[in-house]
């Protein structure tokens, strides 16, 4: 998902709103992994590990697509533990005071579900990967 619009237009409401929505749903179903990632200025910030530096390289992984190097990646084992960490996310964003909003974001934020599956055999119950 990717929102774009004038500063102060409702882009992290609506997102706030569509990230809720997906947290519900997908939890009905299966267990994933997640990180939380910030660009800002040009520079890739990991939002759950603050030691990691503000500059961290994005690479292109043949198998996993684009991945950015040191990362956190968490198992989430329900939607409450997501949202924690999704409100982690957003308490370590950069924001400052404009004109048109005195908290507006100052960086792109980024949250990454890995979600895993693996087939099951007939007549059994749904699977999840922990």
């Amino acid at each position: 998902m990717f929102a774009y619009g004038q500063t102060s237009s409702g882009k992290t409401y609506t997102m706030r709103g569509i990230t809720e929505k997906a947290v519900n749903d997908i939890y009905r179903h299966i267990v994933n992994k997640n990180s939380g990632l910030e660009i800002y200025n040009e520079n890739v910030r990991d939002l759950l590990n603050l030691e990691s530096g503000r500059n961290l390289k994005a690479l292109d992984a043949p198998e996993k697509g684009t991945m950015v190097r040191k990362l956190v990646e968490e198992t989430t084992n329900d939607d409450q533990h997501l949202r924690h960490l999704i409100s982690i996310y957003e308490a370590q964003r950069q924001v400052g005071e404009i004109a048109l909003n005195d908290t507006s974001s100052r960086s792109h934020q980024i949250i990454r579900l890995i979600i895993m599956g693996r087939k099951r055999k007939p007549d059994s119950s749904p699977a999840h990967d922990v």
